[in-house]
């Protein structure tokens, strides 16, 4: 019985979130009421879930033999759901005073952001609690669909163009994602994930290297949400969304969800063991590694400020794919740790240039100049992420990437180390982008001509505070986190 909570908990955001969409117009304080007590009461029953998750699964429908919609939870859900769980109470939080702005009060067009908002909870969580590739699939392309209206949400030119690329691309995806699926059906010896692969040797007679070419395939498929090179164009265009909708899709949930879902078809499916130390390993490393230092070289360039943001996130996701890629217990840890701090990051970063546009008008990098003396909390918190992208020590970027390298060394191999060089490089480069706009906010002189500026409310800098202890804690006390990481890795949990 107690598997049937998970259900629950994957239904209950998504049944509230029609609801709102059917919600009488004008009555902003009943579905934002709706809308924030669905994300919060989810939030802490899947919390529930994470910390006594349910021993069996749950088969909501069988098609035939191993075909089945099935869910269950072990320790790679859990650090999923509680990535998800954490940061989108305080997404909604941050919405409510963000949406004033994008939205007329009480609208349609506000009321319909809400309601598929927080539907798109409930599907996220249903991918994390996916018990095999089928329902992580099904939940995967589902994923695309909810997040369109939100990506297309502001109606302009750039907007309908930027939705057809993420249509285009994420569906394409999808197809090279359903090849694996078929695959594995035909080749695998169950069809729940498992450490360490489903494949059955004894049914492969000798196609070893045509199920490896399909791995890469499914590897590039899944890499489209995860923003890999050259797939990854549609990740900048979507910043003309809101700034809640670009955090969720950079920091939680969409490209999350791709490195989730390569992470489970790399070690719960193929297994690292069949992988390893062949062109399926080599090949999605080599297009992570180009990706970290392409991303970077972007970022550089790019003087739309959260245009900037989203090329670092196509760099930093293909941190941990490159990690997940050294296919080692330490590397899995490693990019599971990287994926947690990111998140968290990446969304504070995000949600200061949601506050610099709302609160200032300031969309470009060279806009910010001076910009501490109007908005000293907002500029503060946003100088805290950034150092935290950069690495530094006592922040968690520091500590994601020291235990990457140290996965990395720790292998031996050569394109492991030759991945540490570009760690360092990328590093550098990464310091470039983020402290061009921090000594601009401090050091150079606004020369009028911009609105005036301010710190915004409660609702948008209650979640930036928690953010910022947040990755302080994390930055100085991540063991007992990556410890328990490192147990999941290993099979233990």
């Amino acid at each position: 019985m107690a598997s049937f909570w998970m259900l629950v908990v994957i239904l209950f955001p998504i049944a509230c979130g029609c609801g709102i969409l059917f919600l009488p117009e004008k009555n902003r304080r009943l579905f934002l009421g709706l809308s924030a007590g669905a994300v919060f009461v989810t939030a802490v029953a899947a919390w529930v879930l994470i910390l006594n998750p349910p021993s069996e699964s749950l088969t909501v429908f069988k098609f035939w033999d191993d075909l089945v919609i099935e869910f269950r939870i072990d320790g790679l859900s859990r650090i999923f759901m509680g990535l998800i769980s954490g940061l989108w109470p305080l997404s909604v939080i941050y919405a409510f005073e963000y949406m004033a702005h994008e939205a007329n009060p009480g609208t349609l067009k506000e009321r319909t952001f809400f309601g598929v908002y927080t539907l798109t909870y409930g599907v996220t969580l249903g991918i994390s609690m996916a018990g095999n590739l089928l329902t992580m699939y099904v939940f995967y392309e589902m994923l695309t669909l909810v997040t369109i209206p939100l990506v297309l949400f502001t109606l302009t030119r750039a907007a309908i163009q930027a939705t057809r690329t993420y249509m285009v691309f994420s569906l394409g995806g999808a197809a090279f994602g359903f090849i694996s699926l078929i695959f594995l059906m035909a080749y695998g010896n169950a069809s729940d994930f498992t450490l360490g692969g489903i494949l059955d040797p004894a049914a492969l007679g000798g196609r070893d290297n045509i199920l490896r070419f399909v791995y890469i395939m499914g590897f590039m498929g899944f890499g489209v949400k995860a923003a890999v090179f050259p797939l990854n164009s549609w990740l900048p265009k979507a910043s003309v969304a809101p700034t809640p909708v670009t955090a969720l899709l950079h920091a939680v949930a969409v490209v999350k969800s791709g490195a989730f879902a390569i992470i489970r078809l790399t070690y719960y499916c193929y297994g690292a063991d069949f992988i390893k130390g062949t062109f399926a390993q080599y090949i999605p490393m080599g297009i992570a590694l180009f990706t970290i230092i392409y991303g970077c070289a972007m970022a550089m360039k790019e003087r739309h400020f959260k245009r900037r943001l989203a090329y670092s996130t196509t760099s930093n996701l293909s941190y941990v794919l490159f990690a997940a890629m050294i296919l080692s217990p330490l590397g899995l840890k490693a990019a599971l740790s990287f994926m947690i701090f990111h998140g968290v990051m990446k969304i504070t970063a995000f949600f200061c240039a949601g506050a610099f546009l709302t609160k200032g008008s300031r969309v470009y990098v060279y806009e910010l100049n001076g910009l501490y003396r109007e908005m000293p909390v907002t500029t503060t918190i946003f100088t805290i992420s950034a150092l935290a992208i950069m690495g530094l020590p006592g922040l968690p970027g520091f500590a994601g990437k020291w235990l990457i390298a140290g996965a990395a060394v720790a292998d031996g191999g050569l394109m492991p180390v030759i991945g540490v060089g570009v760690l360092i490089v990328s590093s550098m480069l990464t310091a470039v982008y983020m402290l061009q706009p921090v000594t601009r906010i401090y050091f150079h002189e606004n020369k009028g001509g911009l609105k005036e500026a301010a710190d915004p409310g409660i609702c948008m800098i209650l979640p930036l505070v928690l953010l910022t202890v947040a990755m302080i804690i994390f930055g100085l006390f991540f063991t007992p986190l990556t410890d328990f990481i490192g147990k999941v890795a290993q099979g233990v949990i």
